[in-house]
Formats: C-alpha cells, structure tokens, sequence
C-alpha cells in the first residue's frame, strides 16, 4: 500500500502547484492565457514531490523489514537503490530546472521562446528517464518474490501514470507557448484598453484642434529595436509599444554652433535653429553666454551669433558682404565669418 500512496501524493501536490502558480500568474498576467503553459509546470513540480516520496517509501519498508526481522532478497535490494539514487539525482536535476522554468514563465515578456521550450523538455527528458528505472526497479521487486509484500506491481503502474501525464502536457506545449506570447503582444485585454482611450484621446484632439492643420510625420524618423523584446520601435520611444518596458536614455552630446552660438545635439548635419551647415564648432560648449539684441528683428541672441535663430538674418547685412572663396571647399562664403558654413574649416586670409 505504500507505493500506491504515492500515486495519492503526486495528484495531491499537483493540485496544490496548479492552485498556487495560476493564481500567482493570473495576477501579474490577468489578459493571458496559459492553461497548459502552467499546467506542464505543475506536473513536473508534483513529479519532483513524487521521486522524493518514493525514496520515503521504501526506507520505510527497509526499517519495517528490519524491525520484523523479515529478509530481503538482493534483487529487491538492488531495486530498491536504483528507486532511491534515481530519484534523488532526477529529483535534484529536476528542482533545479523548475525554480529556472518558472521564473521564465512568470517573466515570459523578457525571455526568448525556446529557453521555456527547452527547460521544460529538459525536466520531461529527465523524469521519463526515472520513471523507466522506477518501472524496471518494479519488475526485478516482483521477479524476487518480494514485490508483492511492498506492492510492486504499484510502483510500476505509479510510474507509467507520472509519465503519461508527463507526455501528454509535453505534447502541445510549444504550441502553447506560442498561444501565450501572441495574446500578451497582440489583443490583450490592456492592449485594447489603452487603444480605445488613445482612440477617444485623438478624436478629442481632432476636433478641438479642427482649425490647425496637422503636422505630417517625419520621414527622416528613424526606428530602432528594443532591448527587451527585440520588436522595431521609433528611435524617439521611451516605452516600448510591445513588452510595456521603459527604455534607459543614452545621455546626449551637444556643440555649439558656430553661426548663431547655440547648442545643439551632435551628429545632426544641420543646425536645426539657423538651419545652417552644422560643424564641431570653435565655440567652447561651456562658453559664458551673454546676448544682443537682433539687428533686424531686435529679439535676443547670443553675442557669438553670426545669424539670427528668430528671423533668420545674417547680421552683417546692414553693411555690404565681401563674399571670399575657401581654400577648402571652394565655396563662397562672407569674409566676415571665421568659419566657413559648408565645409565647417576655418577661413583662411589665403582665400580669396
């Protein structure tokens, strides 16, 4: 009777896993499916609590073979150490693997597909390979003439039940797998929520704003993927659209430009305030900002300024412009400058 118990404690402890992992995962994941995803899960913690209780078992029949001075064969001797060794190594190897396999499940938006595929073939691979010595351990106890004073028969059939259990969630686990990635990316209950009220947020807008015609998108945007799920997301993004993960800002350069003195981000081809050709400038970024009043339209630019960021006017054009031709480029450039705006090398005396 004591092999047949422990058919009882696997089904119990597999209860007792179903009952806390869907609950605990429900309630970081209400909109996603995992049924089955959780249920291989549970199956093979209840496995792990299976292998252990069978090592209990037959220690026990051990000390009461002792007590009652009963002998025992070497054959169900041999038998019952393949149960125990087996058990406890699969046991371990199989601890060891479940703590890795929930911990991707319940942090599936970060973990790549197959690591769960894999972890979860690993446990299946491991408890069949036990569940075999259990069924053979099984026969050489009947073939001694013990097997039936410790229920034999019973360790066999417990283990041929652990592991058609095993297979059967096995079988569409991958399949379910995929399911639960799709319903977390795609239609989830907080996808379509936060859809409706970008929805009502835009149409809000749209009539309010109904007089002013709306910016067109800019073409030059760029895209970029996301560290945590790997999806294309806009360059700009500081949350990802597909996982919900915040993105780390990479902090910004700036320089100096060195027609109208202001700082600007690095690695932009023009200066997005005077639009001009934009250049490492000669300007220390750190420079003393102090300004002066535009010559054309009197709004207040740095004192550097070369051109004006408000209206757009060079101010040197109250006075003619001697225009000179760079050494470098061989563009023409006002003679004025220190620096010429195409090629962003300094005007030489030279040029001419």
């Amino acid at each position: 009777m004591g092999a047949f118990m422990l058919i009882i404690v696997f089904g119990i402890a597999a209860m007792a896993a179903n009952f806390f992992l869907r609950h605990q995962f429900g309630k970081k994941y209400p909109e996603v499916e995992s049924g089955q995803v959780i249920s291989l899960a549970v199956v093979q913690i209840a496995t792990i609590v299976y292998f252990f209780m069978s090592i209990q078992v037959i220690m026990g029949i051990g000390v009461e073979a002792y007590l009652y001075n009963r002998p025992v064969p070497e054959a169900a001797d041999n038998a019952a150490g393949f149960i125990s060794i087996a058990s406890l190594l699969g046991g371990i190897v199989m601890t060891i693997v479940s703590i890795l396999l929930c911990y991707k499940i319940f942090n599936f938006p970060k973990t790549d597909k197959e690591q769960i595929s894999t972890l979860a073939m690993a446990n299946t691979i491991v408890a069949v390979i036990v569940g075999l010595v259990h069924i053979i351990s099984a026969i050489m106890l009947i073939n001694s003439g013990y097997g039936a004073y410790i229920g034999g028969p019973f360790f066999w059939i417990c283990a041929i039940i652990v592991i058609g259990t095993l297979i059967y969630f096995q079988c569409p686990f991958a399949s379910a797998v995929e399911r639960m990635y799709r319903s977390k990316y795609n239609e989830s209950i907080q996808s379509v929520v936060v859809k409706n009220i970008t929805k009502i947020a835009e149409n809000t807008s749209h009539s309010y704003h109904s007089v002013q015609p709306s910016p067109a998108p800019n073409p030059a945007e760029g895209t970029k993927r996301c560290p945590y799920c790997g999806e294309e997301i806009l360059a700009v993004a500081k949350k990802c659209k597909h996982c919900g993960e915040w993105l780390k800002e990479e902090p910004r350069e700036y320089v100096r430009c060195s027609v109208c003195g202001e700082k600007v981000e690095k690695g932009q081809e023009r200066c997005p305030l005077c639009n001009e050709p934009l250049h490492p400038s000669h300007i220390g970024i750190d420079a003393e900002e102090t300004y002066k009043p535009c010559i054309i339209c009197g709004e207040q630019i740095l004192t550097v300024a070369k051109k004006c960021k408000h209206c757009g006017e060079w101010q040197n054009q109250a006075m003619p412009k001697t225009m000179i031709k760079c050494s470098i480029c061989g563009e023409d450039a006002d003679a004025s400058l220190d620096v010429c705006p195409h090629c962003g090398e300094k005007l030489s005396e030279m040029s001419n």
